[in-house]
């Protein structure tokens, strides 16, 4: 692929490609982009392969490939460290403080303009769905039949802006709206969290034995309060020590895949004993790639490079300050994974701010009534841009229905019929 599409004679860039064949005779290749963004499709492809509806993985081949300048693709890489994320506070410790990961994150951008480069002007959607188009091509594909996860949706959405008559089908799951600013987001995704949070809460209450004893909810904010006052010692290997930042970085975690809940509760108790390990491993997860690769300077140079506002610090804090009193306690969380991660960098080549679907086939569009991620809104908001859309809402907690709602029959069948012909409407547009 050019390196940069506007000087092809500049160079080029490798993008790793992976193709697992169908289980049975195949009709077709289903491209496929995990989100992030940042996270190698190739690591992740057996994974969504195996959840996908059984009509499905037998009839298309699932192609996935590494977006540039993740995975294997020239990573951005800006030597931040994970851990200095997670364990820094999204919220300010006193009034009128800052947030310390406001100035982690800073000193991110400003390392990755050192050290990256021009590879950072390079690695938004844009420029991606011009490699996904090349892509198509050379699978000898005329019109292509894609699967996007959370930020694969937006790369979907642009590929088919730019290129619409090359679209067969589209399946938009975790839908987010790239024509909102960051900040936005972040006000959308506060409440998202604390709805989130207080059911994860609750399952545990209704459990026979909740780990976190008769009030969770209580025992949650005594953690919280007792890290932000005292920070647990650093695990092994980590200069970091384990703060409320951990906490929140892990409940994050766990409300985006509830199937982590068991491990988020014996992280919380062990926590609440003195033993931060486990929260800092959980905390991790949503920061590095299944190999281990830090996930953090990918994922901001993508969303920076696509984003036509950057925040300034000063606006990312008070953000925070403003979304903690309105959704505590996870709302300064919404400001960090949201919007801080682009205080310092150059603005975009050619940011996402407009967005025009005509042309295409019909899409479908997938959202989760309990995701805290993604929230419905923005797939509400999303069809408005897609000329030929439906919306099918799964009434299901996480981020995303493939990767927690994977084997509802229902679901799973608005789906395969969906491939199997895309422009019959779904029988349904709710799955309960």
């Amino acid at each position: 692929m050019p390196f940069d599409y506007s000087r092809p004679a500049a160079g080029d860039i490798s993008i790793p490609v992976v193709r697992i064949p169908a289980t049975g005779a195949a009709r077709g290749v289903l491209v496929m982009n995990p989100g992030g963004p940042g996270e190698s499709g190739v690591q992740l492809a057996p994974v969504v392969d195996a959840l996908l509806p059984a009509g499905v993985r037998q009839h298309y081949a699932l192609v996935s490939f590494d977006e540039r300048g993740t995975g294997s693709a020239r990573p951005v890489g800006c030597g931040t460290d994970p851990a200095a994320v997670t364990s820094a506070s999204p919220g300010s410790q006193s009034s009128g403080g800052r947030p310390p990961v406001t100035a982690v994150y800073a000193a991110m951008g400003a390392a990755c303009r050192r050290r990256a480069g021009a590879l950072i002007g390079q690695v938004g959607t844009v420029d991606a769905a011009r490699d996904l188009n090349r892509l198509r091509r050379a699978l000898g594909i005329a019109r292509l039949d894609y699967l996007g996860l959370s930020y694969g949706t937006v790369l979907g959405a642009v590929f088919a802006s730019m290129f619409p008559t090359h679209v067969r089908a589209m399946i938009l799951d975790g839908a987010v709206d790239p024509t909102e600013s960051l900040t936005a987001q972040a006000h959308d995704e506060a409440p998202a969290m604390d709805r989130s949070l207080a059911h994860l809460l609750a399952t545990c209450r209704a459990a026979p034995a909740c780990p976190l004893g008769p009030n969770p909810s209580l025992a949650f904010g005594a953690l919280s309060a007792a890290l932000a006052r005292h920070p647990l010692p650093a695990p092994a290997h980590s200069p970091y020590p384990v703060t409320v930042g951990d906490l929140d970085a892990a409940t994050f975690a766990a409300i985006a895949l509830p199937v982590l809940a068991g491990s988020w509760e014996a992280a919380v108790v062990a926590a609440a004993h003195g033993n931060g390990g486990l929260l800092r491993q959980l905390a991790l997860s949503g920061e590095e790639d299944l190999n281990g690769q830090p996930l953090v300077d990918p994922q901001w140079a993508i969303t920076c490079a696509d984003a036509a506002v950057h925040p300034s610090s000063a606006a990312v804090d008070a953000l925070a300050t403003s979304l903690q009193a309105e959704a505590p306690p996870l709302g300064a969380e919404a400001a960090a994974v949201d919007a801080a991660g682009c205080v310092g960098w150059p603005a975009a080549n050619h940011p996402v701010s407009r967005l025009a679907v005509r042309g295409t086939p019909p899409l479908l569009v997938l959202s989760n009534q309990g995701d805290p991620v993604t929230p419905p809104v923005w797939a509400h908001r999303l069809v408005t841009h897609l000329a030929r859309s439906t919306l099918v809402t799964w009434d299901g907690w996480g981020h995303t229905w493939l990767l927690n709602g994977s084997g509802d029959p229902c679901m799973a069948a608005v789906v395969t019929r969906y491939l199997d012909d895309p422009s019959a409407p779904p029988a349904t547009t709710t799955c309960p």
